[in-house]
């Protein structure tokens, strides 16, 4: 039958499937393989998908408020516009993916590494970061108001324009940085490493 709210496809191999638009609320994805599936404005409420690995596939859109997805694995998907507020992915493996516009705010990502994904203008607010790996990530134009990325390693990435006020980068290491037109006002850099970094018209203090 059809996947919907509440099945288990616990450790199932999914290949070129379309469930858009499908209502996947309270669902069971863990250890499942996605790849080159279109999930674009699915219901992921609340889904069960811890070591997930999902490959070439598209999250346009959909909607995976409290989702449980630590540990996954995602590689070249398309997250954009996707709303993942107060998602768990603790540990998650996120590389090459778009997640342009995406709403992450309340999630949690520590100990998560990310590398060379698109989150411009994402919603980070209050997002906890602490200890995640960030290498040649795009946010251009986030905003980040109180995200807690204490012990985090950013490097080679772009964070023009990020609105981050009362976030945390205590014990940050910040390498090759672009951080132009910051507002990082009432943030904690206490004792974060900066290298080959820039923060030109940076607003540290309001």
């Amino acid at each position: 039958g059809i996947p919907g709210r509440g099945w288990s496809l616990r450790g199932s191999a999914l290949l070129e499937i379309v469930l858009a638009g499908a209502v996947l609320a309270d669902a069971d994805l863990s250890a499942a393989a996605l790849q080159d599936c279109d999930l674009s404005l699915a219901d992921l409420s609340r889904l069960r998908a811890a070591d997930i690995r999902i490959v070439s596939s598209t999250l346009q859109g959909a909607v995976g408020h409290q989702a449980t997805l630590d540990g996954a694995q995602l590689t070249e998907c398309d997250l954009s516009r996707a709303d993942l507020r107060r998602a768990s992915l603790a540990k998650a493996v996120i590389t090459n993916c778009l997640a342009s516009e995406s709403v992450l705010a309340g999630a949690t990502l520590a100990h998560a590494t990310v590398a060379g994904s698109q989150f411009s203008k994402a919603v980070l607010t209050r997002c906890v970061l602490q200890r995640a790996s960030l290498t040649a990530v795009m946010l251009v134009g986030a905003v980040a108001a109180e995200a807690d990325l204490t012990s985090a390693e950013i490097r080679d990435s772009d964070l023009t324009r990020i609105t981050a006020p009362g976030a945390s980068f205590r014990n940050a290491t910040f390498a090759s940085v672009r951080a132009a037109h910051a507002d990082f006002s009432a943030s904690d850099f206490s004792a974060a490493t900066v290298s080959g970094s820039v923060f030109e018209r940076a607003t540290f203090w309001q």
